[in-house]
């Protein structure tokens, strides 16, 4: 079955320098938080380990509106990383569907 209606955002961080710690932290507390708007089914925040001030953020919504409310929200909110980021690259944004990949093979 094909997940149409879900919205997957990719996200690149670089931290300012010397900021590569508090950013980590940031965003451990803001995955908890995001985590409980609605319509998020995933927000989770990686951080490299070749590179410590990179980051990638992966978001997952059950849809365009409710990816729409996370971005008002944020607009409203200061998020707690703003002032220690030093680049915030949306790598692109488009509907995909899933290529190859088993939920219960992969348990």
């Amino acid at each position: 079955m094909t997940d149409t209606k879900s919205v997957r955002v990719i996200l690149t961080v670089t931290a300012a320098p010397g900021k590569a710690a508090e950013v980590a932290e940031a965003y451990r507390r803001r995955c908890a938080a995001v985590m409980q708007e609605p319509g998020c089914e995933q927000f989770e925040a990686f951080q490299s380990v070749a590179d410590p001030h990179r980051f990638v953020v992966h978001e997952r919504w059950a849809d365009a509106h409710a990816l729409e409310v996370h971005t008002q929200l944020n607009r409203a909110q200061t998020p707690g990383v703003r002032g220690i980021i030093f680049s915030n690259e949306l790598l692109d944004a488009f509907p995909v569907r899933r290529l190859g990949w088993d939920a219960a093979a992969s348990r």
